[in-house]
């Protein structure tokens, strides 16, 4: 370096010339000689000659610019605090194109850095000339113009907004269909660096007509031209589904398709990403994706692509795809992906972010498909994954018969009886939703241990004896199963409801634990004690929509939910009330939940079976003693009505909105008016604003009806 600085200043221009072609070799060749020019202050002195010497050393100056400039943001500075970007700026004038070919190439190197460079380049007044230098007729000049100006505005909406206001986009849109290849990489890719930033850039570059123009491109025999124009592409898909439906209708969604079929590696990156961002905003424009066939070759990239990048952009945008209907999640179960995105997400060497991708699209596509037999083999997923299969199996199987035999006969029942879920786990929750809809025969010929089962009961059972004798000792039998001692407590229990199990249960009242009577006959005690010494705990029991029994409190603190295919039972909810007796009706409504009204309570209960949560509706009520006895649902409205006991109108409950009122005539002081409420079926719809639209139900005057069970 001490040897060629001297040369920069000799008298022959030849020897200048060489010398600051040699000192731009060094600097290009790595980033410690490039500092060891900037530590000899050549740069002040490459500046100055800019501005006195002839075009030939001047190229060979703002080589030396450039190659010091490509290394860092450091060295960038440097060039930049000698003072060369007025010099540059001014070449950019220059009539030789060769020189402003350098100078611009020479900018660029210093914008592509950081945004504050960037604003230099910008401030210095370069984005007017290098617009200029792109008119020129010179095909490399016109590469350098395009390549800088988008190392000029890749880095922030405002001076993306620079390059806007210089006219840029027009002239560059007219270079798509450029016959020179290098010449389209740079357009396209300036073009995708002005659209990335914002919906309003994005449309100034649709305005220019690029559309089908840049479709085009993805065809082209360069390489790097495909992938620029499906970048250009992917930036402007991703703002809007206005400018996606655009792209869909001007036939991109197809050419993309064919792009990511054919492409290969890195390459296919901003093609997969512009079909999930298209398919991301709307069920028509993922059903666009879908009729283009765009699965396949988003299934062979999440296949075949070495890179986990590519595969989780991939699984990105098939849950895109599948996320929004069941037709739609259909079509990618039908295409084998779900299994697909199971084995990456398994898979030991996936990155974390492939796996939290592929659990993402598992769980939305999952979540939306009613296509059971695609999601037959995904039973033996992990739990976190499992649990969202067998919800659909739990709500498609009790609607489609043929289901439940198929699901059956495949063996999709016998291997979640496999299944080896916590209790109180949804999974476990789902699995008992699904047992209930088959008889209790066919879930324990299935179930794990059955035939273990079956060899015990062999090993114990005795051929031998007449049939009269057998016969007696099952009478026997009969007569000495009477269930355990219940105590002496008076007034043990006082409602009994049978579950679809076949067996009967009775919440305690005054007694400590559940009662359950089998089908045989059986007595025994289930579950917990509840209640400790607390009287009076539960007087009414309601079969809800998820096969499970339910008793709102009476002088109890919780819900109690008893699950018949456990045996077993529970406390559901918040504590409710301070010990007075709150509710003795309740009422399974159309929507599935449960409804109480309060006999001393303040305020209606809701008991939602789905998701076993427990909440008070409706305006308080007061503390007006045995206000609601009786509950039933109208026919008609679907609305739920609630007969006075003590209280002086009738109560009206509106459950799709949540919705607690008193209606009809004032019905006095009378205590005990009604106790038994049934619904009628009436041949034309009750009227609206007449007291006659109670004709959908009957309320029974205490002295007509049948004494309530709890008396």
């Amino acid at each position: 370096m001490a040897l060629l600085r001297p040369l920069l200043l000799d008298n022959v221009a030849s020897i200048q010339q060489s010398a600051a072609l040699a000192l731009g070799r060094l600097a290009n060749y790595s980033d410690e000689l490039a500092e060891s020019v900037v530590t000899h202050e050549i740069l002040p002195q490459l500046v100055y000659s800019l501005s006195q010497q002839n075009r030939f050393y001047k190229k060979a100056a703002a080589f030396v610019l450039r190659a010091v400039s490509k290394h860092s943001p450091q060295l960038a500075q440097a060039v930049v605090d000698s003072g060369a970007l007025d010099a540059l700026v001014t070449c950019l004038e220059e009539f030789d194109p060769s020189v402003k070919e350098a100078a611009a190439w020479a900018l660029g190197y210093i914008a592509r850095h950081t945004k504050e460079l960037a604003q230099t380049v910008v401030d210095a007044g370069a984005v007017p000339l290098l617009v200029l230098c792109f008119q020129e007729p010179e095909l490399t000049l016109k590469r350098i113009s395009a390549s800088a100006l988008s190392d000029i505005c890749k880095h922030s909406p405002e001076l993306a907004q620079t390059v806007v206001d210089a006219g840029a986009v027009s002239l560059l849109a007219k270079d798509i269909s450029h016959n020179d290849a290098p010449l389209k990489r740079q357009v396209c890719s300036c073009l995708a660096q002005i659209a990335k930033h914002s919906v309003d850039l994005a449309e100034v570059v649709v305005e220019a007509e690029i559309f089908p123009r840049i479709l085009h491109c993805l065809k082209d025999i360069d390489e790097f031209v495909r992938k620029n124009a499906a970048t250009c592409i992917r930036e402007i898909a991703r703002h809007t589904p206005d400018l996606a439906k655009l792209i869909v209708n001007a036939g991109g969604v197809a050419a993309m398709v064919d792009y990511i079929t054919e492409a290969r590696g890195n390459n296919r990156l901003p093609g997969i990403m512009t079909l999930g961002y298209i398919a991301a905003f709307s069920e028509t424009l993922a059903l666009a994706v879908v009729v283009s066939k765009g699965i396949p070759p988003l299934k062979d990239a999440l296949i075949n692509e070495p890179e986990d990048h590519l595969k989780a952009a991939s699984a990105w945008s098939l849950g895109q795809i599948g996320r929004h209907s069941p037709d739609h999640s259909r079509a990618l179960a039908e295409a084998d992906v779900l299994r697909r995105l199971l084995a990456v997400y398994l898979h030991q060497d996936s990155s974390e972010d492939l796996q939290t991708k592929a659990k993402r699209a598992l769980k939305s596509v999952i979540q939306k498909c009613t296509h059971l037999p695609a999601l037959e083999p995904l039973l033996e997923a992990p739990p976190n994954i499992l649990k969202y299969v067998v919800q659909q199996f739990a709500k498609v199987l009790p609607n489609d018969v043929s289901a439940r035999r198929s699901f059956v006969q495949s063996g999709g029942l016998q291997k979640i009886q496999e299944v080896k879920a916590e209790v109180g786990s949804k999974l476990h929750d789902y699995i008992d939703e699904i047992n209930m809809l088959y008889p209790p025969e066919i879930v324990q010929y299935y179930s794990p241990n059955y035939a273990e089962t079956l060899l015990k009961k062999m090993e114990e059972f005795n051929p031998t004896g007449t049939r009269e004798a057998d016969a007696e000792e099952r009478a026997t039998d009969l007569a000495d199963q009477v269930g355990p001692d219940l105590g002496d407590v008076r007034g043990k229990y006082c409602c009994l409801e049978l579950a679809p199990n076949g067996n009967l249960y009775a919440p305690p009242f005054n007694a400590s634990q559940v009662l359950q009577i089998d089908s045989k006959g059986n007595v025994s005690l289930t579950g917990p004690k509840l209640g400790g010494s607390k009287v009076r705990k539960y007087s009414c029991l309601v079969l809800g929509a998820n096969k499970l029994l339910y008793a709102p409190p009476l002088e109890a603190d919780q819900v109690l939910e008893i699950n018949p295919n456990r045996g077993d039972s529970k406390l559901i909810g918040p504590v409710i009330g301070t010990g007075e007796a709150k509710y003795a009706c309740a009422c399974l409504h159309s929507n599935r939940k449960i409804y109480a009204a309060p006999l001393e309570g303040r305020r209606v209960l809701e008991i939602d079976c789905e998701d076993h949560e427990v909440r008070e509706i409706g305006f308080d009520l007061g503390s007006e003693m045995e206000k609601y006895s009786c509950i039933c649902e109208a026919p008609v409205t679907g609305k739920l009505y609630a007969a006075p006991r003590a209280a002086r109108q009738f109560l009206e409950i509106d459950p799709e909105k949540g919705f607690v009122r008193e209606v009809g005539p004032d019905l006095g002081p009378l205590a005990r008016k009604y106790t038994v409420m049934l619904p009628g079926r009436p041949i034309q719809p009750p009227p609206v604003v007449k007291v006659e639209r109670f004709a959908t139900t009957a309320a029974v005057p205490k002295q007509l009806a049948a004494p309530p069970v709890a008396q």
